[in-house]
């Protein structure tokens, strides 16, 4: 059956009756009509694919009816069947554009393959025009939601869309004939355009995200794909620019960054902005200032005065600091460093004095109340392989305060000698502990926020004194991470974790470090017992995000090689360590934990509050799982809630414990 709609006009009664009957055993509509007039009338309703006709007709003849159908269907394809051959009817035909003709008696077959041919050329007209119809659709979606442009193989921009003219500030003339570098943001490198346009001339896609700059001098950041379209030939034609603005997502990471490195009550550069200083430095002088009895402060007047306290120190310290002096962070509560390259030590002895001085002519008043703050001094010079200055630099301090003197200098002999003494004391205990087995692992429960069901666990290394006494990894960890002993605890405790949780349901976490993850015979022996215990999907390796990640590219490896074997990957203390959003974007992670520091002020600090939920919002946008520690009491507790954290752990929930909750405890909060 042919699937058309078609007219038939005929005034021989008997030879439409016969066509009538025969065209529908094989077409799917077909309507006859014994003159013009009245298949005219009918035509608009039936809106047919094909017109058969006879010229000759009483009233109006076929062509005369064809000549006021074109006016309506231009291209309609028309079938003229004629018992004379007149060679004025067959011109007037052609010029009204009729291309097939039969001559009575007609020859039934002949006309079935007429028919036939025509619906075929129509059903790829149908085709063509579903096409272009979906084409044009096609364009005008992703002309909605992408900024496009189109350059000639010099870079010559021969095309932009609306999107694209209004993203860039530039008017179409302005834009067409000139080269995409009009929007070329000046600091970015020329070899990074070397290798783009190296790429895109062998033929090959390029992909990444590209810094411009918009015709009033506004920088915009698009994620952009350039594809090289080819002729015939396989030569270069044209390159197409599809872009996505994410200028919006660039920027809100830029101010994220900036908040994590910048202390909110004060407005200093934190300890991790000091970190990432400090990381660029090969040698420089320290120097932390600790006010004196902080705590009494804040218990005797307050919070806020405490707060006015602590600005006005920062205050004092940015008056007085100069490019001779070096940069001002606040680390702590009532600490600040100031950092000086090099050996700076009679230059910052002097700070100290000056600041001395300074306060004492400008002393602190807040609500009526009139004080001069004291404050003690610690300094420290760096030494290579030096990781604890700010440790250093504390004990300095601690040692001036104990004095009663302003300052005191750290002395890396002195205090070498009573690290060695620790670390050796250290040492045999472990070494005890190990070969007695009492290095085992505390299990503290990580909540479903939504569910206030025990979902998973972190297990946690701890050392049992042989009186019972739980000694927390603080104290010994970083001892056994300087000897072979620290492989055997970490081995210790992927095996005590793999052997509780195999007979459980939960997922269960464990922490690795750095070294861990560079350690193969670590991973292996991870790996072997993951297999051995059928733990795949179930076990996530915690990785610290304060420990900074200096090989990025074979951390991500190893992470894939991990996932490859059923191993889930977490980002411990996020957002406590530096280039941290580029591990959200580049690490394929399924699992963060947002940084304590930051969970526990979210119920009282609105900053804390905005930058989580800022974080909540940028990894949920990947996929990726939060977990909220350090929740220590219900308000926290509630906020994180609010914020839509997906986990939760803290002392408030349940501290570490000796054995794992029965399956399926619910808690009641």
């Amino acid at each position: 059956m042919i699937d058309i709609s078609l007219v038939l006009v005929e005034d021989d009664p008997e030879l439409r009756e016969r066509l009538s009957r025969i065209l529908s055993r094989k077409i799917s509509v077909v309507n006859s009509f014994e003159n013009a007039s009245n298949a005219l009338e009918e035509l608009t309703k039936i809106n047919p694919d094909i017109i058969i006709s006879d010229i000759k007709m009483p009233e109006m003849n076929g062509l005369e009816m064809i000549n006021i159908v074109r006016k309506i269907y231009p291209k309609i394809p028309v079938i003229i069947t004629s018992a004379f051959s007149e060679t004025d009817y067959f011109l007037k035909a052609i010029n009204l554009k009729i291309e097939h003709f039969l001559i009575k008696p007609i020859d039934v077959d002949k006309l079935l393959e007429m028919i036939k041919d025509i619906a075929s050329h129509i059903k790829v007209e149908q085709l063509l025009k579903e096409k272009e119809t979906l084409l044009k659709q096609y364009k005008h979606i992703v002309d909605l939601s992408n900024n496009i442009t189109i350059t000639d193989p010099r870079g010559i921009i021969k095309y932009a869309n609306e999107k694209f003219i209004q993203l860039s500030g530039y008017s179409q003339e302005e834009l067409i004939g000139s080269s995409h570098n009009i929007v070329r943001h000046p600091n970015i490198p020329k070899e990074f355009f070397k290798a783009l346009w190296t790429k895109i001339e062998s033929k090959q896609v390029w992909q990444g995200i590209m810094k411009n700059r918009k015709k009033d001098g506004t920088v915009f950041y698009v994620e952009t794909t350039i594809a090289p379209v080819l002729n015939t030939d396989g030569e270069i034609l044209e390159y197409i620019s599809i872009k996505v603005d994410i200028s919006d997502i660039i920027m809100q990471r830029e101010q994220l960054k900036e908040q994590l490195i910048t202390d909110r009550l004060t407005g200093l550069p934190n300890r991790i902005s000091l970190h990432q200083s400090l990381a660029n430095k090969e040698e420089f002088t320290l120097m932390l200032v600790n006010i004196d009895r902080f705590k009494e402060i804040n218990f005797l007047f307050g919070l806020h005065f405490g707060d006015a306290a602590l600005i006005y120190m920062a205050n004092m310290l940015k008056e007085l600091t100069d490019d001779s002096y070096g940069k001002v962070y606040r680390i702590g509560s009532d600490e600040y460093v100031i950092c000086k390259p090099k050996n700076s030590l009679e230059q910052l002895k002097s700070f100290a004095y000056a600041l001395k001085k300074h306060i004492k002519k400008n002393p602190f008043e807040y609500e009526g109340i009139n004080f001069e703050i004291d404050f003690s001094c610690g300094i420290v010079l760096s030494m290579p392989g030096m990781t604890n200055y700010v440790e250093c630099a504390d004990t300095a301090m601690r040692a001036a305060r104990e004095h009663h003197q302003l300052f005191e200098v750290y002395d890396f002999q002195i205090e070498k000698q009573k690290e060695y003494e620790e670390n050796f004391k250290w040492t045999s205990k472990i070494k005890e502990a190990l070969a007695q087995k009492r290095i085992t692992i505390y299990y503290q429960p990580i909540i479903n926020a939504k569910e206030k069901s025990i979902k998973k666990y972190e297990c946690l290394v701890r050392l049992i004194e042989p009186d019972g006494t739980v000694v927390s990894p603080f104290y010994f960890l970083h001892v056994a991470k300087r000897s072979s002993l620290y492989r055997e605890i970490t081995r210790t405790v992927i095996t005590l974790a793999c052997e509780t949780f195999c007979a459980r349901s939960e997922t269960f976490s464990i922490n690795l470090s750095i070294e861990d993850l560079m350690d193969e015979e670590t991973l292996e022996f991870l790996i072997e017992k993951v297999n051995k215990y059928n733990l795949q999907d179930r076990i996530i390796v915690e990785v610290l995000e304060s420990e900074g990640i200096d090989n990025f590219n074979l951390i991500r490896d190893v992470f894939r090689y991990l996932k490859k074997h059923g191993i889930k990957i977490s980002i411990d203390d996020f957002g406590s360590g530096y280039s941290n959003f580029s591990y959200l974007i580049n690490l394929d992670m399924d699992q963060l934990k947002i940084d304590g520091s930051l969970i526990k002020e979210i119920a009282k600090d609105n900053s804390s509050r905005v930058l989580v939920h800022s974080i909540l919002l940028f990894a949920h946008e990947l996929g990726i799982k939060c977990v909220g520690e350090f929740v220590s009491d219900k308000s926290i507790y509630d906020a994180a809630l609010a914020l839509g954290v997906d986990f939760l752990q803290g002392y408030y929930l349940s501290e570490p414990l000796e054995k794992p909750m029965p399956t399926g405890t619910l808690l009641d909060l």
